[in-house]
C-alpha cells in the first residue's frame, strides 16, 4: 500500500532531472546559508519550497543511494563556514561557554545580572551581549550541549566563526552518526535502507541542525542510537545513548516507559541503573544550587510567558480572552502540560507491544507534547521527522515543510506572530495526520475495533 507521499510525488524522475534538482538545491541552500536573510521573506522562501520540492523529487528518484548520500553530506558541508543567519540563539550558546571558560556557572546569572553584579569578568566574548536574544533570562540548555559551548568558546578565542565553527564541526559528526545508526536500525527492522533519505535530505533537518546549529542533532543521534543498542541487545549501550540524550535535551524522559514494554524488568532494571546515574554524573559539573534555581526559572518562563507557532494552546488562550479578558498563559500553559502528560501516560498504558514499531511508538507521545504546547520552533520537529522514517505515516515531512514558514514573523522591527499562517500549517498538518489515521483506522464501528484492538495486547 502506497503512502501519502509516495501518491503526492507518484512519478519517477530521470538521473539527468536529478541531478539538476541537486544543483539546483546547491544553489539554493548557498542563498539561504550566505547571502539570506529571516527577514528576507520572499528570498528565503522561494529557496525552501524548491529544496523541499527537489527533496520529494529526489526521493522519487533513480539515482542509487550513494548518490542521495553523498548529496545529503554534501548539502550539509556548504553551511560549514557560515554564520547562522535565521537565528540568533548560537550568540546564547557561544555566551554560556565563555562563561565556562571564565570559571563561572552559566545558570548562576543571566546575562543581564552578569554585567551588573561587579564581577571582574575576563569573558573573551562580551561583545556579542547585544545581539543575545534572552539577556534577561536564564540559560537552558543542558551539559552535553553546555560542553560543546565551552570547548567551541575557548577554541574560538574571541572568533565567533571560529566558535561557530567549532559547533558545527560537532552538528557535523552528529548528523553523520546519526545517520549510520538510522540506516543501521533499518537494517535490523529489515525495512529498505533509502528510507533515511526522508531523514538525510530533508531540508529543515539540514538548515537548522547544521545550519542554524539547534542541538536537537544530539537528542536525535543519542534516541536513536539508544534503540539501536536496546534492538541488538546491547542493554548497557542502549542506557549510555539514552543518558545522553537525555543530558542533551530533557524531552527523551518522556521515552523511558516506553522501553519498559521491550525490556523484560530485570534487564529494564539495569537500563534504569545506567541511565540515571550517569545522566546525574553529566550533570553534576553543573549541579548546584544556581543550577537548580536557573532551572526552574527556565521552566516557568517556558510555559508561562513564552509562546510561537502553537496549536491548540492558542485556542485555548481566545477562550481565555474571550471569558477573562487577557492573555492566560499563566494557567494555560502549565495545564496544556498537565493534559499532554496525562495523554502520554494513557498513549503507555493501551499501546500494543510490538518491538519493530518502536520509533513509531516513539513519535505519538512527541507528537502530543508539540501539539499541546505553547512554544513549536521548527526544528522542534526533527526527532519526529526522524521517528518516521520507521513509518508508514507522513504528517512529519509536511510538518517540517509547513513550520518553517514561521519565519514570516520576524521583521526589521522583532518578530509579529502570523496567526494565519500558524492555522495555515496546523490544518495542513492535522489534515494530513488525520488521513493518514483514517486510512489505517477507518472511521465507524470497524475502525474504532481495530483501534481498540491495535492498543491492547
Amino acid at each position: 500500500m502506497q503512502s501519502s507521499l509516495q501518491r503526492i510525488v507518484s512519478i519517477r524522475i530521470s538521473s539527468i532531472t536529478s541531478y539538476f534538482l541537486i544543483a539546483g538545491s546547491i544553489i539554493s541552500y548557498l542563498l539561504i546559508a550566505y547571502y539570506t536573510q529571516r527577514t528576507d521573506h520572499l528570498q528565503l522562501f522561494l529557496s525552501y519550497t524548491f529544496v523541499c520540492a527537489a527533496y520529494l523529487l529526489l526521493l522519487r528518484s533513480g539515482i542509487s543511494n550513494r548518490e542521495l548520500l553523498a548529496s545529503s553530506i554534501l548539502f550539509r558541508l556548504l553551511f560549514l563556514l557560515a554564520v547562522p543567519a535565521l537565528s540568533d540563539d548560537f550568540y546564547r550558546f557561544i555566551w554560556d561557554g565563555s562563561m565556562l571558560e571564565a570559571g563561572i556557572n552559566p545558570f548562576a546569572y543571566t546575562p543581564d545580572e552578569l554585567l551588573n553584579s561587579g564581577r571582574d569578568l575576563s569573558m573573551k566574548y562580551l561583545d556579542i551581549y547585544p545581539l543575545l536574544n534572552s539577556q534577561p533570562n536564564p540559560t537552558i540548555y543542558p551539559p552535553t550541549n553546555q560542553f560543546v559551548f565551552w570547548i567551541a568558546a575557548a577554541i574560538g578565542q574571541g572568533n565567533v566563526l571560529h566558535a561557530t565553527l567549532v559547533m558545527r564541526v560537532f552538528a557535523l559528526l552528529a548528523e553523520f552518526m546519526s545517520l549510520y545508526f538510522i540506516r543501521a536500525l533499518l537494517v535490523r527492522y529489515g525495512m529498505d535502507t533509502r528510507k533515511m533519505f526522508l531523514y538525510a535530505l530533508n531540508p529543515l533537518v539540514i538548515i537548522e541542525l547544521t545550519g542554524n546549529l539547534h542541538f536537537e542533532f544530539f537528542m536525535v543521534l543519542f534516541t536513536i542510537a539508544s534503540l539501536y543498542f536496546l534492538h541488538r541487545h546491547l542493554t548497557v549501550l542502549s542506557g549510555l545513548s539514552m543518558s545522553f540524550a537525555i543530558a542533551s535535551k530533557l524531552l527523551p524522559l518522556m521515552f523511558l516507559p516506553f522501553f519498559l514494554k521491550r525490556i523484560r524488568i530485570k534487564k529494564f532494571m539495569i537500563w534504569l541503573a545506567v541511565i540515571f546515574p550517569l545522566s546525574f554524573l553529566l550533570f553534576l559539573s553543573l549541579l548546584d544550587n544556581d543550577f537548580i534555581s536557573g532551572m526552574q526559572s527556565s521552566a516557568s518562563l517556558y510555559f508561562k510567558k513564552f509562546e510561537f507557532n502553537a496549536s491548540i494552546y492558542y485556542l485555548v488562550r481566545e477562550v481565555g480572552y474571550w471569558l477573562y479578558g487577557y492573555n492566560i498563559i499563566q494557567t494555560a500553559g502549565p495545564r496544556l502540560a498537565l493534559a499532554a502528560f496525562v495523554l502520554i501516560l494513557l498513549a503507555f498504558i493501551f499501546e500494543k507491544y510490538n518491538e519493530e514499531k518502536l520509533p513509531v511508538t516513539l513519535m505519538w507521545p512527541l507528537f502530543i507534547y508539540l501539539a499541546l504546547a505553547s512554544i513549536v520552533h521548527p526544528w522542534y520537529i526533527i526527532p519526529l521527522v526522524a521517528f518516521s522514517v520507521f513509518s508508514h505515516y507522513r504528517f512529519p515531512v509536511v510538518w517540517s515543510f509547513a513550520a518553517f514558514f514561521s519565519y514570516a514573523g520576524y521583521n526589521a522591527y522583532g518578530f509579529e506572530h502570523p496567526y494565519l499562517i500558524y492555522a495555515l500549517e496546523y490544518i495542513l498538518v492535522f489534515g494530513v495526520a488525520v488521513y493518514e489515521l483514517k486510512r489505517k483506522f477507518p472511521f465507524g464501528i470497524s475502525g474504532l475495533k481495530q483501534l481498540k484492538q491495535s492498543f491492547t495486547s
